[in-house]
C-alpha cells in the first residue's frame, strides 16, 4: 500500500484541536504515516522537538512555558491511542502560526480544526486558516468537530477545471484505502460549458480505468454548489475538493464559498493546492 506523508496537524488546546488531531490520528494509522502534532505558541520564530520516539514527553523541555506544555500533553495523549508513541513527533513551534504550521508539514497533508479558540480564530473564517489554505503546497484537511464514521462513500467535488485530475486522483486514493466508493459530483450553473463538461468525464473515465477495485460512480445536478455539497457530505468519509474548484479561490481569500463549505460540510474536507 502506498502511504502518505508525514500528516501535520495543528494542536492549540482547544477542544477543536483535539479534535483534530483525533482525526489526524486515525488518518496517520489509515495510511500507515507518521504523526506530527504542532503546538503554536508566541514569540520569536523557533522549531523546537518536544517528544520524538518517546511516550513520555519530558516535562524539563517546557519550563519556559507551561502554557504550552499543558497544551502538547493534551494533544499528546490525544494521538497516542491511534499511533505508535515512536511514530508520534511533538513540536512547539513559535512565531506567526501560518508560517510555522506550514513550515512544519514539509509540503505534506496539514490538518486543522475550526471553531477553535487559539491560533485560528474561532472559526475557519479567521484570516490564519484562510492563509493556509491559500499558501500551503500540500492538502490541508479541515476538521469541523463532526464525529468520524465509516460510511463507505468518498466524494469529490469537482468543475472540469485545472484542479479536477488532482482532486479525483487524491479521492481515488482514499476511497481505495478505505475500500469505499467514490462518488464524483459535479454541480452544474446556469449556462453549460461543454470543454468543462468533456474535461470532467475524461478525467471520471481515467479514474474508472485506474483502478477497478473501486467502485466510481458520477453525478450532477444544477444549483448551488455549496448546498450540493453539503448535502453529500452527511453521508461520506471525507469531502475532496480544490482551491480552484467551484471558485474556491476566491471563495477562500474574501470567507465566502470556502467558508461556507468548510464550516457545514458533515465530514471533514480536504483542499487540494493548485
Amino acid at each position: 500500500m502506498d502511504v502518505r506523508p508525514t500528516v501535520t496537524v495543528g494542536g492549540d488546546g482547544s477542544r477543536a484541536s483535539l479534535d483534530a488531531v483525533e482525526w489526524a490520528s486515525a488518518y496517520a494509522r489509515l495510511w500507515e504515516a507518521s504523526l506530527r502534532v504542532v503546538t503554536v505558541g508566541s514569540g520569536p520564530a523557533n522549531r523546537s522537538p518536544i517528544a520524538d520516539s518517546r511516550r513520555q514527553i519530558s516535562r524539563e523541555e517546557f519550563q519556559s512555558n507551561q502554557r504550552l506544555q499543558r497544551k502538547a500533553e493534551a494533544a499528546f495523549s490525544r494521538a497516542v491511542g491511534s499511533v505508535p508513541a515512536d511514530r508520534i513527533e511533538m513540536l512547539v513551534v513559535s512565531g506567526d502560526p501560518v508560517d510555522a504550521l506550514i513550515a512544519s508539514a514539509e509540503g505534506g497533508p496539514l490538518v486543522v480544526g475550526t471553531r477553535r479558540l487559539g491560533f485560528l480564530s474561532g472559526t475557519i473564517a479567521g484570516s490564519v486558516s484562510r492563509r493556509l489554505i491559500g499558501r500551503s503546497t500540500g492538502p490541508v484537511a479541515v476538521v469541523s468537530g463532526v464525529a468520524s464514521q465509516e460510511r463507505g462513500r468518498v466524494v469529490a467535488g469537482i468543475d472540469g477545471g485545472a484542479s479536477t485530475r488532482a482532486v479525483v486522483s487524491f479521492a481515488l486514493e482514499e476511497a481505495r484505502v478505505r475500500g469505499a466508493e467514490l462518488l464524483v459530483f459535479r454541480a452544474l450553473g446556469d449556462s453549460r460549458d461543454d470543454s468543462s463538461s468533456e474535461a470532467a468525464a475524461t478525467v471520471i473515465e481515467d479514474a474508472k480505468k485506474s483502478d477497478r477495485d473501486v467502485r466510481v460512480r458520477e453525478e450532477s445536478q444544477q444549483g448551488d454548489p455549496v448546498d450540493l455539497l453539503v448535502e453529500r457530505s452527511s453521508d461520506a468519509d471525507l469531502l475532496v475538493i480544490g482551491t480552484r474548484s467551484l471558485g474556491l479561490t476566491a471563495g477562500f481569500l474574501h470567507g465566502s464559498v470556502g467558508q461556507r463549505l468548510t464550516v457545514r460540510a458533515r465530514c471533514p474536507v480536504v483542499v487540494i493546492p493548485g
